[in-house]
């Protein structure tokens, strides 16, 4: 009898142990979510990264294995093109995206950030343009819930800009406003 009841004594542990673990993650995790929002004036607002703000720094390797970071601008400014594989706009912008590339070479770096869930035919036309990678980090750390999205980072590492962009017409005029650069240098 005593040794049935030190079995079920651990067994009743092991599963308090583990709704504890669950309990904390599930609270982790509400706390992680609920942290993107904030009350405004009766209204809840998303929390995303805006002009003017720190751009969230982040160390990740690209589609060809070799290490990016947002430090790693040698003092230009940086592009960064979220896009989605399900998303028409974010397909014919990186067909004309290696025209922005070109024309702003050594001014800007521009880096596409792509799902992890994306379709590799996505990929031929986002690597000829620009350094890619494929991580959910990226759109979690600058809360990016559309695409295609272009945020533009100083070389101090300030947010210029955080725009929803359609085609390569739009992504020159914002470059050229927010760097004061001529459109047809």
């Amino acid at each position: 009898m005593s040794n049935t009841w030190v079995l079920s004594n651990i067994f009743l542990w092991v599963i308090v142990l583990v709704q504890s673990l669950v309990i904390f993650f599930l609270a982790k995790y509400v706390v992680e979510f609920l942290n993107r929002f904030r009350l405004v004036k009766y209204n809840i607002e998303d929390i995303g990264i805006k002009p003017g703000e720190k751009a969230p720094f982040f160390r990740t390797k690209d589609t060809q294995g070799n290490l990016v970071k947002l430090t790693n601008n040698n003092g230009r400014a940086t592009l960064l093109c979220f896009v989605s594989d399900s998303c028409d706009s974010c397909i014919t912008l990186l067909k004309d995206f290696h025209l922005l590339v070109d024309r702003f070479n050594g001014r800007v770096k521009v880096i596409t950030v792509i799902k992890t869930t994306a379709n590799e035919n996505l990929l031929p036309s986002a690597t000829y343009a620009s350094t890619v990678v494929k991580t959910d980090e990226l759109f979690f750390s600058y809360n990016i819930q559309k695409t295609p999205t272009l945020v533009l980072i100083d070389n101090d590492f300030s947010v210029l800009a955080v725009e929803i962009v359609t085609d390569v017409q739009l992504a020159y005029e914002m470059l050229e406003q927010k760097l004061e650069l001529p459109l047809y240098a």
